[in-house]
């Protein structure tokens, strides 16, 4: 797991998108070093779309 990539003030929030279901790694790894694409930022507005706003 690359939890000790995730600077500290952020771990408890990433913790709880993923606890959400709302951002999603490859296996154990969410690469919090790495860039997000268009595509990945559009899959993660539209989860939170569909999980809050309907």
């Amino acid at each position: 797991m690359d939890k000790e990539l995730i600077s500290p003030y952020a771990v408890n929030s990433v913790a709880a998108l993923v606890k959400e279901g709302l951002i999603v790694g490859s296996g154990d790894q969410l690469n919090p070093l790495g860039n997000t694409t268009r595509a990945e930022a559009a899959a993660f507005l539209h989860k939170i779309y569909d999980k809050y706003a309907k």
